[in-house]
């Protein structure tokens, strides 16, 4: 059994098909094939079946590649704690951000980070907080940056700093001509969201129950972006809700659209979270040291009401 084999293992898994998985292991087929079979029978047992289109991991495969897995998370770490102890600034870092952040942050820190680290290659992907944290527990991503507090036992979390939660209101919405929003004022069915699976879009619902837990959540319009949300209630009417951060990409003219919720500030937390405590841990704290010194000329500091992402 080699460690190729077992990389072979979960690229098949992955892919569910010979073409794909060899394609992204950047090997010919028979040769993946061939190293699959001889892990087969060594073990001897089946591990896919072959019969099924798309391929599937049989039972007794499917508890081979969760053992696959720790024992390649454990051989990367060899070299990564080598890397750790020689202090080295360089290789790859890799990170999952979540959509409503990335496009907000990105901009801030990556010109500093890029001149301070210029060893490193970062590799980014957004991601949902679900995707991140299944990225992190099958030890595809060094890390991920999302909303916080998240509660699970085996990721920790390394705050980075929290961001307030305003509404953007149509001009042609009835509550325009008020200086801030009251959630009692609010009509569910006015407040535009992002789809299911945005961290964001729990918070902004988990605000909004908190105040009026009786009123039915049905709503006009979903979408996948902040962006789409703002430009269909400039064009038409309704309410959503954006975070600090998203303010300074607004111009003059939307930005009159902002405001604030009366009384209690909301807002958010934004963390690193890595599963793996010890590995890339120099970098980490680096790259964390840079994000912190980018954001915090953009953040107005006051107590904020931290809702729960999830």
């Amino acid at each position: 059994m080699t460690l190729v084999q077992l990389e072979y293992l979960l690229a098949l898994h992955k892919h569910k098909s010979f073409v794909k998985a060899s394609r992204a292991c950047f090997v010919t087929q028979p040769t993946l094939s061939m190293q699959i079979q001889k892990l087969e029978d060594e073990l001897g047992v089946i591990l896919f079946d072959r019969k099924k289109k798309p391929i599937e991991t049989t039972a007794i495969g499917l508890e081979v590649v969760a053992q696959a897995q720790e024992v390649l998370a454990n051989a990367k770490a060899v070299s990564e704690v080598v890397q750790q102890y020689q202090q080295s600034e360089s290789g790859e870092l890799s990170v999952g951000i979540i959509p409503t952040v990335a496009p907000y942050l990105l901009p801030l820190f990556l010109s500093d980070f890029r001149k301070k680290l210029p060893e490193v290659h970062l590799v980014i992907e957004e991601l949902t907080t679900e995707q991140i944290i299944d990225g992190l527990l099958a030890d595809n991503l060094d890390l991920g940056i999302l909303a916080t507090p998240l509660g699970y036992n085996r990721i920790t979390e390394y705050p980075l700093y929290t961001e307030g939660m305003v509404f953007y209101v149509s001009p042609n919405h009835a509550l325009y001509d008020q200086s801030s929003i009251d959630l009692n004022d609010l009509r569910s069915k006015d407040l535009w969201l992002l789809n299911k699976g945005h961290c964001f879009r729990n918070q902004v619902i988990n605000l909004c129950d908190h105040f009026k837990p009786t009123e039915p959540s049905s709503f006009l319009f979903e979408s996948g972006s902040i962006e789409t949300l703002l430009k269909i209630i400039d064009s038409d009417t309704g309410i959503t809700m954006i975070p600090e951060t998203a303010v300074k990409g607004l111009s003059k003219r939307q930005q009159q659209h902002l405001r604030p919720v009366k009384g209690k500030a909301p807002g958010r937390e934004i963390s690193i979270v890595v599963s793996r405590t010890y590995l890339k841990k120099g970098l980490i704290n680096k790259l964390s040291g840079i994000i912190k010194a980018s954001v915090e000329p953009e953040l107005k500091a006051k107590p904020r009401h931290i809702l729960n992402p999830m």
